[in-house]
């Protein structure tokens, strides 16, 4: 008989088990949710497309109060805040206000699927240690908690791949670094680290890239896109990617998995000097390297 009770308890037990892990597949709470209220969550992708933040920007995010069942949070250029009403899985905002401030650009197209998301949200779940949105068929936003022990990198002082020196690496102060051209030559060659920037996720990875500027003491100007990959210690460039001589790089981004580079070629007939040919540049990420898209997306050519 207590055998027998035995086999009946560990028969529950699993069946448990089983129920709370297909639930879990299916959209209930995860059998690891650690609940939504009182974190900081930062949005990591929303409507299906990574959210890409410069060095030192603030990112997206959002903080359920439970006592006051209010939520706050920063939309990319507004600060929002209204009610929301939370039961097991189950979640809905209520009003949501909002500051005033003009967004245009990047920042004011995502504000506005963020804002659609919270909207069209009636659902939430944990998955891995991802807060996800929900409506009734798709996953609307993914949020990570957001972590005090978790600075953005110290670009200025990185040691990044180069091609330009025998060593191939350099580590950079102050957001450069020079060594002579050639053993008792007067000129240098210099790295310096550019404005273009960009953190998100590419694969549901932590990735980033910046761009580098390279001088060797002749006419040359050299940009090159560094990839940077979030590992247990800390940021590190595992790969570079040569975007041209004498170009100019507009703007750094991510959209879509792709790092989407925005740039001055030259055309034909362009001087070095003076590239007049816009496109846009596009690479994803395979493994720890930059994988170049084919081809190039012409936008206008300045006259």
């Amino acid at each position: 008989m207590r055998q027998r009770m035995a086999v009946i308890g560990w028969s529950m037990l699993l069946v448990t088990l089983l129920a709370s892990c297909i639930k879990s597949e299916t959209g209930g709470v995860s059998t690891a949710a650690i609940g939504i209220e009182g974190p900081e969550w930062q949005l990591v992708e929303v409507s299906g497309s990574p959210v890409s933040t410069q060095s030192g920007e603030r990112r997206p995010f959002v903080r359920f109060d439970g006592d006051k069942k209010q939520a706050t949070g920063f939309a990319g250029c507004n600060n929002f805040f209204g009610s929301y009403e939370l039961s097991g899985s189950s979640l809905k905002f209520g009003h949501i206000g909002a500051t005033r401030m003009f967004c245009e650009g990047e920042s004011g197209d995502m504000e506005m699927r963020y804002m659609a998301a919270v909207e069209k949200t009636r659902a939430w779940n944990i998955r891995d240690d991802v807060l996800l949105f929900l409506d009734d068929s798709e996953i609307l936003a993914r949020f990570t908690i957001a972590r005090g022990d978790d600075p953005s990198p110290d670009l200025r002082s990185m040691t990044f791949l180069s091609t330009w020196f025998p060593s191939g690496k350099v580590t950079l102060s102050h957001g450069e670094y020079r060594e002579p051209a050639a053993p008792g030559s007067a000129s240098e060659t210099v790295v310096k680290l550019s404005d273009k920037r960009a953190f998100g996720l590419i694969n549901r990875k932590d990735t980033g890239a910046v761009v580098l500027v390279t001088t060797t003491g002749g006419t040359g100007i050299f940009y090159d896109l560094a990839l940077l990959t979030k590992e247990t210690e800390g940021w590190v460039n595992r790969d570079v990617a040569f975007l041209g001589d004498r170009v100019k790089v507009h703007s750094l981004g991510i959209k879509d998995n792709y790092f989407v580079i925005a740039m001055a070629t030259h055309g034909p007939g362009d001087a070095m000097c003076c590239p007049t040919l816009e496109v846009e540049k596009l690479f994803t990420v395979q493994g720890n390297r930059l994988v170049p898209v084919a081809g190039e997306t012409p936008e206008k050519e300045h006259l």
